[in-house]
């Protein structure tokens, strides 16, 4: 019996240590496994829909699934990972930038439209003041020719002639003068209004950059266990980026030294309109994931 006991507790240890190891060896990575999301709540303030956040959230899913080969991110109304976007004051200055921004642009696309018509009123002004100084020279030519004919007592009907034909320049060159005069007008006139609209851009601007110019620290989102957090974003290519960022945290990656990396801490500096895995974010994928 002591012989048998013995023998046996080795065989039922060494069997428990096989099974375990197998369980280990079997059990999937992360990403095999899959991770489900559902939408937790949207708050009003970024006028954003359900179905255009999960358009940003799959399209954000896509950037990693690409490397990787299969889908890693499920849409599940029951889903494991809520994802949250919570208005603050990060938004909403993030919304009254846009706003002056906007306000700018416009200025600056006044300011632009009457450069272009100034433009075209000097180069009008150009063209019809040749027009008239060759209207002056024909008359000149001409008034020449008559006051030569007074000189040298050429006959009246010559002389008669001569200032007919004199005469019939000045309905022209007066007609030339009001016309050159009234584009004048209309460029000083424009060149007085445009003249307001660029001291109030500029005005604008600088109060834009004192406000908002300068390094802004804060984080656009956070991921937690269960739970992915937008405060802020941009755009809709700011908010695939910064979703990717979470996703890439709820993988279980952390923060890479490459600036233009899906993973930095800052998201500065990468190319949101081609979101893609840099080397240094592959290679943190590849060690919690199989690919």
């Amino acid at each position: 019996m002591n012989s048998a006991k013995q023998y046996v507790l080795p065989t039922i240890v060494v069997l428990l240590a096989l099974a375990t190891a197998v369980f280990w060896y079997l059990r999937p990575d992360i990403c095999q496994r899959g991770i489900t999301y559902t939408v937790g709540r949207i708050d009003a303030g970024f006028n954003l829909t359900e179905p255009e956040l999960r358009a940003a959230l799959d399209d954000a899913g896509d950037v990693w699934e690409e490397v990787l080969g299969y889908d890693v991110f499920r849409f599940d109304p029951d889903g494991d990972l809520d994802v949250f976007l919570i208005f603050d004051e990060r938004q909403e200055q993030t919304q009254i930038e846009q706003q002056e921004r906007a306000n700018l642009t416009q200025q600056e696309g006044k300011v632009d439209s009457d450069t272009e018509e100034i433009n075209k009123l000097e180069e009008q002004i150009r063209s019809v003041e040749r027009q008239y100084e060759s209207l002056v020279r024909t008359y000149d030519t001409e008034k020449s020719t008559y006051d030569a004919l007074i000189a040298r007592g050429a006959t009246t009907q010559e002389i008669k002639t001569q200032e007919v034909k004199l005469n019939s320049l000045v309905p022209d060159l007066n007609e030339k003068q009001d016309e050159l005069n009234i584009l004048i007008s209309r460029f000083n006139t424009k060149i007085t209004s445009t003249q307001g609209l660029v001291d109030s851009y500029n005005q604008s601007a600088d109060n834009y950059n004192n406000e908002f110019t300068g390094t802004r620290v804060f984080d656009q989102g956070e991921h937690t266990p269960g739970r992915i957090t937008i405060y802020q974003y941009d755009n809709y290519d700011d908010l695939v980026l910064v979703l990717a960022h979470e996703m890439g945290h709820a993988l279980g990656i952390g923060h890479v030294d490459s600036d233009t990396s899906v993973m930095h801490a800052q998201l500065e500096n990468q190319d949101i309109k081609n979101i893609m895995l840099s080397l240094d974010d592959q290679s943190a994928l590849g060690r919690v994931c199989t690919f």
